[in-house]
């Protein structure tokens, strides 16, 4: 396969492979689904925009379009055991991250027979679109983003109300199946959304300490008076914390749906209010902060997977070749955090230097041309 790529194109494939190997990838395929995982994989990072597998194909010939077509449609290939594959990287690492719970939104206005999509409010868009709602559980460590889980909620008139799940029971079926994995983790992030009564509950009562956003319109119970969430911080006195940059103050209410929680307030400069919620009883208040801070990194992990890797482009109405390119894209993710050399160098620094490997080949740029002066 790799003789039939274009000379330029042939280093780009063989670092992909050698990421998918270093994965060990290959324990879970055969060694023609793997060069077709590899090659779908670099002609994402290849190409800027519409990455579809006839455009991946025109640029990496190795192999049809109907042999990728195969590889997401038909071909025996589990997309969750190529997250475990991931997954046991992070184990091999022994490095105490942290998990990060989150949707997103992908519109997709032109699939009226796709069985996900349907009307959602698309909070980057500020508007309501025809698209598809994604739940992904993320382990985060420095600048890795390690996709672990990956469920499609379909909405309720396109299933059968036996099997219908909210996204909140998607995110319990996805920690049941991570958490056996013994993976380092320190805690759970996750927005407003997911603090809900039960769910967190759940998470106290199998031992992982989540960090969540409350409403701020929440009632919650302080000194045995009752309050509305934004009428505290003119209760609490908010210190200024030279380390966060803000203004916060920590205490323990009650919430008639969460129980007894820790609440910390933060005012930015700005004069915008934070209200974080956790069940952590040791951490003090600066940690807490940075802990809320770290959710950031699974809404980097979207927005590369939107820009750089092509998440929405998946032209197939097959349930099965949506849900093994989604993977495949948060993969291609993953593999750009791995190809990274320095630290500070970005995700898309590097697919920009891939690309330019791709286009120089080698050569050096020509001497600059130098104007005569009069």
């Amino acid at each position: 396969m790799l003789a039939r790529l274009y000379p330029s194109t042939r280093p780009l494939y063989q670092r992909v492979m050698q990421v998918l190997t270093r994965l060990q990838v290959g324990a879970i395929c055969t060694p023609t689904q793997l060069a077709l995982i590899g090659l779908y994989i670099a002609g994402l990072i290849l190409l800027d925009v519409d990455q579809t597998n006839t455009r991946i194909t025109q640029y990496l010939p190795a192999r049809c379009h109907d042999a990728l077509n195969r590889l997401l449609r038909v071909m025996p290939f589990s997309s969750r055991a190529l997250l475990q594959c991931c997954a046991a990287w992070v184990r091999r690492q022994g490095v105490l991250g942290h998990f990060s719970l989150d949707d997103v939104i992908v519109p997709k206005p032109f699939s009226a027979t796709l069985r996900w999509a349907t009307k959602l409010w698309c909070p980057s868009e500020k508007r309501y679109v025809h698209g598809m709602c994604i739940v992904v559980l993320s382990w985060g460590w420095s600048y890795f983003k390690v996709p672990l889980a990956i469920r499609l909620w379909c909405p309720r008139k396109h299933t059968r109300a036996a099997r219908y799940r909210t996204k909140l029971q998607l995110a319990q079926e996805m920690l049941r199946e991570v958490l056996p994995w013994g993976l380092p983790v320190a805690y759970l992030v996750f927005d407003g959304w997911y603090t809900a009564g039960w769910f967190t509950k759940w998470l106290t009562r199998v031992g992982l300490t989540w960090v969540g956003a409350g409403a701020k319109n929440a009632k919650v119970v302080y000194h045995r008076r009752t309050y509305r969430l934004d009428a505290l911080p003119a209760t609490l006195k908010l210190k200024w914390r030279k380390v966060l940059g803000l203004r916060a103050a920590t205490a323990w209410v009650y919430l008639p749906t969460l129980g007894h929680v820790r609440l910390v307030v933060t005012r930015d400069a700005h004069g915008h209010v934070d209200y974080i919620l956790s069940n952590a009883r040791t951490q003090d208040l600066c940690t807490l902060v940075l802990w809320k801070r770290s959710r950031w990194n699974i809404e980097t992990l979207f927005r590369n997977s939107k820009q750089l890797a092509g998440l929405a482009m998946c032209q197939c109405r097959v349930p099965q070749a949506m849900v093994r390119h989604v993977t495949l894209v948060f993969v291609t993710c993953f593999v750009l955090d791995l190809l990274r050399t320095d630290p500070s160098q970005t995700t898309d620094g590097i697919r920009q230097q891939l690309q330019l490997e791709v286009v120089t080949h080698g050569f050096a740029p020509p001497q600059p041309l130098r104007a005569r002066t009069m």
